[in-house]
């Protein structure tokens, strides 16, 4: 049956409106299509007191059915308020829709993760990898080696030592330069690879002194295990000994030259400096080989010197040391005190010539010249100096006899 105040259909045996709470009379069956109620105010009758309103139609009501229970429907019963929607959660609704949209977010967050972030950052710490590790790779290793020398000390003005390094790196690429080092053995860099040092000149000493370069190789080897630029203390193993400094003399100008320009290319800070220091080298040289060459030729001339009581000469330089003067004396038959002494030149065996000193004046006089018939003669008074010369006949001159 339907309410004649609002037409809300109300299930028979209902006194009352289920939607707006008007009392409710008698219809006929379900299916006939309401007739137009009169509407009274609730509690007010028609045709008696208690007794319900007549209404037309009645007849065309649906039969009576059961109460029927409607979700969200309450039975407020007679004099009840009007029954209202239930209310909707909405906290629940709100935590379930943020539920959904994290369960969205994460689903494509992770696939985002999975797919897209992590093969991105896996690929760039590849690449920072690959970068760190070409960064060792070719990262240059300062390398301390041994170098010594008596007086050497570049802290006190001497060049650095020049030290050749060949060999191959870490690319394969062959490796042909020159490092200075200093006295404490410091200036080597190099990257991994397997190389040779050797010293390539002497250094200048602060004083222009030179050294012997020590005719030594070493081999070394960096190899994968460094880290990034560190540090190889390699003493024990590579050493340069230079002792101490050459003898001015048997200094080359060769080896001052050399070492003045290996100074010019890196050794000394200032080019100047370095000239400067092989002058030095140089003078020191030339001073000493002055010097040698003089006692040199004073010790040639002693040798070739015959300084006797009577007289002295000088044999030719040519003769060397293979001469000798031999003596013999005499007196004059007749002359009172008559005397002589013959004294005989041998050179290689042979008698060269003869040269007498006698007191008696008649018969004083002195000769030089070979021993046969065409020997060449002259007189050499006690006092007198002579030079003498010899023509083709003559196989050795004497150049000079001084007669005391």
């Amino acid at each position: 049956m339907f309410c004649t105040k609002c037409g809300s259909y109300v299930p028979d045996g209902q006194h009352f409106c289920t939607s707006c709470g008007a009392p409710m009379e008698e219809f006929g069956p379900a299916d006939a299509a309401p007739a137009q109620p009169t509407y009274q105010q609730p509690g007010q009758t028609q045709q008696g007191y208690g007794q319900p309103a007549s209404v037309t139609g009645a007849s065309d009501l649906p039969p009576y059915m059961p109460p029927v229970d409607v979700p969200g429907v309450c039975d407020m019963g007679a004099g009840g308020p009007s029954p209202q929607r239930p209310k909707k959660n909405g906290k629940k609704a709100a935590l379930i829709t943020v539920g959904v949209l994290v369960a969205i977010l994460a689903g494509g967050g992770a696939g985002y993760y999975f797919g897209v972030y992590r093969p991105q950052q896996a690929e760039i710490e590849r690449i920072e990898k690959k970068k760190e590790e070409e960064a060792v790779k070719h990262s240059k290793h300062p390398v301390r080696i041994t170098a010594t020398g008596m007086q050497w000390d570049t802290d006190t003005g001497a060049t650095k030592l020049p030290v050749h390094v060949t060999g191959t790196d870490v690319d394969g690429k062959d490796v042909d330069t020159v490092f200075y080092v200093d006295s404490e053995g410091n200036g080597i860099k190099l990257m991994q690879g397997s190389y040779s040092l050797a010293v390539a000149a002497s250094p200048l000493g602060a004083d222009g002194e030179i050294w012997d370069v020590p005719n030594v190789s070493v081999s070394i080897k960096l190899g994968d295990a460094l880290k990034k630029g560190e540090k190889l203390d390699l003493r024990e193993n590579a050493k340069f000994e230079l002792g101490d400094p050459i003898n001015a003399v048997d200094v080359e100008a060769g080896e001052i030259t050399m070492a003045q320009n290996y100074a010019r290319q890196g050794g000394c800070d200032d080019k100047d400096e370095a000239d400067r220091l092989a002058g030095l080298a140089s003078s020191a040289r030339n001073g000493a080989v002055a010097s040698y060459n003089a006692a040199v030729s004073e010790a040639s001339r002693k040798s070739r010197t015959y300084d006797g009581d009577v007289f002295t000469f000088e044999v030719p330089e040519d003769w060397g040391s293979d001469w000798d003067v031999k003596t013999s004396q005499g007196t004059y038959s007749g002359v009172k005190n008559g005397l002589w002494v013959d004294y005989t030149i041998v050179h290689d065996g042979y008698t060269v010539g003869t040269l007498m000193i006698s007191n008696h004046f008649s018969s004083g006089f002195n000769t030089i010249g070979k021993t046969n018939n065409v020997g060449k003669s002259t007189n050499l008074w006690l006092g007198s100096y002579d030079s003498l010369s010899g023509d083709s006949d003559w196989e050795y001159i004497v150049d000079s006899i001084y007669i005391k």
